[in-house]
Order: C-alpha cells, then sequence, then structure tokens
C-alpha cells in the first residue's frame, strides 16, 4: 500500500491518494488485515478489483470443501493433487491450509508421515524466503511462530519441487 499527498499551486488542501493491489480487511492465515495509517483520510482510492462485484461464499465452507476433496482423492482413490496457484500470498495461504490440514490428520510425524506437499521452485518458494526473512509482514501468530521456531511461515510438510524430481520413482 503506498499513500501520497499532493498539492497544486492554488489548491486550498492536499488531496490524499491511496494507491494498493487486492487487499482484505480481515486477517488472513498468515497476513494481518490491511490498516491505513492512523489519522490518514485519503480523498482517492486507486486499487485492483478483480472480485469488486462479486458475492463468494464464506472462506471456511470453501477451504472444508477443499481439503475434503484433497483427503478424499489422496486416501480414498490413492491419487494426487495439483493446485496451480500463480497468486503470491494465496499460494502461502493454501501451503499452510494443507500443512494445518496434515497436522491435525497426525501425518507429521515420522511414524504417519502423510503424503508430501511441494511448491514450486519459482516465485513462491522465494516468497516463502521473504515472509521468513521479514516475519513482521505476517499476523501476529506468525511472528510468535518466527520468534519461537525462527520461520514465520512454519511449513513442515511443505517442500520445494527441484527440477528433475519428475524423472524420480519416489520424489518425496
Amino acid at each position: 500500500m503506498f499513500h501520497a499527498s499532493y498539492q497544486a499551486p492554488g489548491m486550498a488542501d492536499p488531496v490524499t491518494c491511496v494507491y494498493t493491489g487486492d487487499y482484505n480487511t480481515r486477517s488472513d492465515r498468515h497476513l494481518g488485515p490491511a490498516v491505513l495509517p492512523q489519522g490518514l483520510k485519503p480523498d482517492v482510492l486507486i486499487t485492483e478489483s478483480t472480485y469488486a462485484d462479486t458475492v463468494r461464499d464464506a472462506k471456511r465452507g470453501r477451504e472444508r470443501e477443499f481439503l475434503n476433496a484433497v483427503h478424499d482423492t489422496l486416501v480414498h482413490h490413492g491419487g494426487k493433487v495439483l493446485i496451480p496457484v500463480f497468486a503470491l500470498g494465496r499460494a502461502q495461504e493454501l501451503c499452510i491450509l494443507l500443512d494445518e490440514f496434515w497436522e491435525r490428520l497426525g501425518w507429521r510425524s515420522a511414524a504417519t508421515p502423510g503424503p508430501p506437499i511441494f511448491c514450486t521452485a519459482g516465485m513462491a518458494a522465494s516468497a516463502n524466503q521473504y515472509y521468513d526473512l521479514y516475519a513482521r509482514w505476517m499476523n501476529e501468530r506468525r511472528q510468535a511462530k518466527a520468534a519461537t521456531h525462527g520461520a514465520a511461515l512454519g511449513l513442515g510438510q511443505v517442500r520445494v519441487w527441484e527440477r528433475g524430481m519428475e524423472r524420480r520413482a519416489d520424489p518425496g
């Protein structure tokens, strides 16, 4: 989020503008809510608005359906799941969601490891490093995790998919 004030010669008051990509006023799994600096009352807001006029189902319900589909595919059908995620932030959100789901299922221990979760070695993996490096960008829960575990995302089950792993019989 970027904000600036501008006052042209002859203007009575400066015009304050806020420019941002997409934003959320609610906290999610890794980021806190978007907030304006104390006392800032912008005259103009410029923002990305892909879903501005879309009414969507509750996030919790969508996540439950997603996790049930993943579980059903892996456990009951012996399949694999490929989830193309192109948005940074959303990739981290899904990694956290799956990692926490694996933990609830008891798939985190060496005795009962779950199916592997991979993240591509591209931008999402690079972004994960930045989130860990700049934990102050994260919500309070993730900041606390970084303080105690050294990594804000703390993705115990998520590993980076390296080039050539597709040729291995068992990349996990």
